[in-house]
This record gives C-alpha cells, structure tokens and sequence, in this order.
C-alpha cells in the first residue's frame, strides 16, 4: 500500500506470494458467482443483466406507482421497447399506476408479433385519471395483443374519470383476461372494439352502473367471445 511492493506469487496459493493474493481470487469468484447465478432447476449461467431484460418492466422507464404522478409516458415507452424487441410488457403488482393522458399503442408493423401487457390481477391497479373526454388505453391496428392481470379503476360513484378504459381500432385476435373494471367509463365504455375482429374476454369483471352491452361495446366488429365474464 502507498510506495510498497506486494508480493502475489506467480499463482494463487502456490505459497509463494502473500495471502492477499488468494483473498483476491475468492472475492473475484464471489462476486462473478453473484453477477451470473444459475437459477435454482437451471443449467446456465447467465447474467443479472440478461436476466432482467428478459421482460420489459414500466418501472425500469420511470413509472411510480405512487397513485399520483401520472405514469402515462413510462408505459408509453415501455411499450416502445417492447414492440421492437417482441418482449412483454410487466406491470407489477402492489401498485397503483395513475394514468392521467390517454396512452396510444401501435405495432412496429401489422404483421409485427403479438405484445403482452401483463399484470397480477388484483394487485396491478390502474387508476383512470384521463377525464371525461379521454380513454386510458388506446391500441391501433394492433393484431393479437393480449391484456391481462390489470384491475382498471374509477373513483367510487364517479364515471367522469375516463371516457373508457380500453379502445381497440383495426386490431384482430386481442385477448383481455383475468381483467377488472371499477367505475370506468364516462362514455359508458368499459372496452370498446371498433373494426375489427376475432376478440376475446375471459375471466373479467365489470363493476358499475351501466348495463352490460355498453361495458363491453363492439362497432364494426365481426366476433366477440366472452367466457367467464361477470357484471355487477
């Protein structure tokens, strides 16, 4: 240390260089054992890095959760990444998302793969905070994007908080599952489908005051499956 010399020996724990030598080379493995872990069941190796870019999560593009900056910007560019890397995009649980400006999703191309944009049901709250005029999520000419794992929300009594919840234009072949709706709407809309077809809802539910033809709304639309799907 300062001006002396230490000796490390021509290899670790040849006995011929000090124990600094060794100390160093169990500390390197150490931590190259911590940067590249094998997961538990797994055969490789493979980096934190790696690891964490295999989904696209909003909160690495600066969503909160807080429930009150509005996060519309980070979803939209997690969305970015996603469509052009063909990863999903994560919402994690134990949030609530406030989106205060309506996001618009668009394909790299109409032939582009299929987007997820996923969540835990129950616990990945999105907050419908875009007014009265607006809608939260916008998908166009989208084909086989699947929505899940969301519980979009309202304030209690008030249908003024979005106009709908989920609009899908020129899109085919989109899932929403495992999805709910709580006093979202002002526009009567829970999910509004316009041109398009081949849409499916499974294991959703929609709580409010409108019926159930204008939570789930179709215009232009070939097919619509619901199973599973409940209103209250």
């Amino acid at each position: 240390i300062g001006s002396a010399t230490v000796n490390i020996g021509a290899a670790a724990n040849d006995g011929t260089g000090d124990a600094l030598r060794s100390a160093c080379n169990k500390f390197n493995l150490a931590i190259d054992g911590l940067h590249y872990p094998i997961a538990t069941g797994s055969l490789t190796a493979r980096s934190l890095e790696t690891r964490f870019s295999d989904i696209v999560n909003v909160k690495d593009f600066g969503a909160t959760g807080d429930g009150v900056t509005d996060d519309a910007a980070a979803f939209a560019a997690a969305w970015a990444a996603a469509r052009t890397t063909q990863k999903g995009v994560w919402v994690p649980g134990g949030y609530t998302f406030r989106i205060a400006t309506e996001v618009t999703f668009t394909p790299v191309s109409l032939t582009a793969p299929a987007v997820t944009l996923a969540g835990v049901r129950g616990g990945s709250r999105i907050l419908c905070d875009t007014g009265a005029g607006a809608g939260v999520f916008t998908f166009l000419s989208a084909n086989s994007v699947d929505v899940y794992g969301l519980m979009f929300t309202g304030r209690s009594g008030r249908l003024v908080d979005c106009y709908r919840a989920i609009y899908f234009g020129g899109c085919n072949g989109c899932h929403v599952r495992d999805c709910t709706f709580k006093w979202v709407g002002a526009g009567n809309d829970g999910i509004v489908t316009n041109n398009g077809g081949d849409m499916m809802l499974t294991d959703c539910g929609f709580w409010g005051s409108y019926a159930p033809d204008a939570l789930v709304r179709g215009i232009s639309w070939s097919r619509m499956d619901l199973t599973r799907v409940t209103f209250n």
